[in-house]
């Protein structure tokens, strides 16, 4: 179709347009679309593009009001954490206790030995060769030592309780029996029994510093600390129609200046062995031939009472923690088990043959009863009063025995 066809056809429909509204419509859509159509083949060259038209007035600043965001709800306050409780501080742990192990010395008088006891074991660890007939031994704790004192020889063995060998002899007086230690001085006492004396030792030398002149044949010793006191059994003879009698007394001596103070008057048979009960200040002898012991109060030096025992009682020693004393009846081969504070026998234990020494041991709760005529030792649980076995020895011991608890053992 060409121009001139195109404008006959328009003229034509221009001319019904006219007559009918809806075909004006029609051929408005009709015009747009052909002229849309043919105008894409029909289109000719681009022309010069004219002049800049002249410039419109700026319009009014249009107003675009953007819409205010909705103000957020506050957020409620959280609750405050309640504060967490401070956790108890932790309790410190305890200190391992130190391993202690303890150690029972015995003299063996007829073998002039002295057997070392491991009472872990109970078995012996050590024999030692000391002076001719030993009598007594003593520990002392601050040198780790033992001394042992030997009669026919009239000296004292120093044994070193870590090597278990003598390791020096000291001269002593005429016939020493008993041997103490005075722990607040730590000077060291022996009573001579033919010397009828006691020597006084320095700790440091091993010399002796002094004699103190003491009734006749002096024995049984002890010593208390807490009022430092040393306590000596002896005997004064007084002629009586041409014959001679006895008297014991236990002399005190003043551990500040070495004398005596008084003396108190104990048996007219035999007195032998004393102890001392720290806690009560309480002074106990054995009278041998008298079957009893006698009780006296240290602070008054009087005789409060007696204790019947059994046969011929020989070594004292104090449990201090239970209140009881133990007491070996040499004849009646038991031991007396006293209550002090009633002054009553409340059980007899049974032993081996002629009881003498023996020693209560708090570090393990065990008495320690030196048996001669059976050669061992029998030891006792101290909560139950019953032997719990029995340790044989290298010889026969009636005489020195003590014990020494120490970290260096273990």
């Amino acid at each position: 179709m060409n121009n001139c066809d195109l404008e006959k056809i328009i003229s034509a429909l221009i001319c019904n347009i006219k007559q009918d509204p809806h075909m004006m419509k029609v051929l408005s859509e009709l015009v747009s679309l052909k002229i849309s159509e043919f105008s894409k083949t029909l289109t000719g060259n681009t022309g010069a593009t004219g002049p800049n038209g002249f410039t419109g007035a700026t319009g009014a600043t249009g107003v675009c009001t953007c819409p205010t965001e909705p103000t957020q709800p506050t957020q409620p306050t959280q609750p405050t954490q309640p504060t967490q409780p401070t956790q108890p501080t932790q309790p410190t742990q305890p200190t391992q206790p130190t391993v202690t192990s303890c150690r029972l010395y015995v003299n063996i008088l007829d073998k002039n030995e002295l057997d070392v006891i491991d009472l872990t074991t109970n078995t012996i660890i050590s024999t030692i060769s000391v002076g001719e007939l030993p009598f007594e031994n003593t520990v002392d704790s601050q040198k780790k030592s033992v001394y042992v004192t030997n009669i026919f020889t009239n000296s004292m063995n120093i044994v070193d309780t870590n090597t278990n060998t003598v390791i020096s002899t000291v001269p002593l007086g005429d016939g020493p029996f008993f041997i103490k230690v005075n722990p607040n001085t730590n000077l060291i006492y022996v009573d001579n029994y033919y010397g009828n004396n006691i020597s006084v030792l320095d700790p440091t030398t091993y010399t002796i510093i002094c004699t103190i002149n003491i009734g006749s044949y002096p024995q049984g010793m002890a010593v208390n600390p807490n009022t430092n006191l040393i306590y000596v059994i002896s005997s004064i003879s007084e002629e009586k129609n041409k014959r001679y009698k006895s008297t014991y007394i236990v002399s005190v001596i003043d551990g500040s200046t070495n004398t005596i103070i008084c003396s108190i008057n104990i048996s007219n048979s035999s007195s032998s062995i004393v102890e001392a009960n720290l806690k009560h200040n309480l002074i106990y002898v054995s009278n041998s031939k008298e079957d009893n012991i006698s009780v006296i109060n240290g602070s008054t030096n009087n005789i409060i009472c007696t204790i019947s025992v059994g046969e011929l009682p020989s070594y004292i020693s104090s449990n201090e923690d239970a209140d009881l004393i133990y007491v070996t009846n040499m004849d009646s081969n038991n031991v007396s088990v006293i209550d002090i504070n009633t002054n009553t026998i409340i059980c007899t234990i049974d032993v081996g043959m002629s009881p003498g020494p023996i020693v209560y041991n708090p570090n393990l709760n065990r008495i320690y009863v030196s048996n001669g005529y059976s050669e061992d030792v029998s030891v006792i649980d101290a909560s139950t009063n019953t032997i719990i076995c029995t340790i044989a020895l290298g010889g026969a011991s009636f005489y020195g025995m003590s014990y020494l608890c120490s970290t260096d053992f273990a």
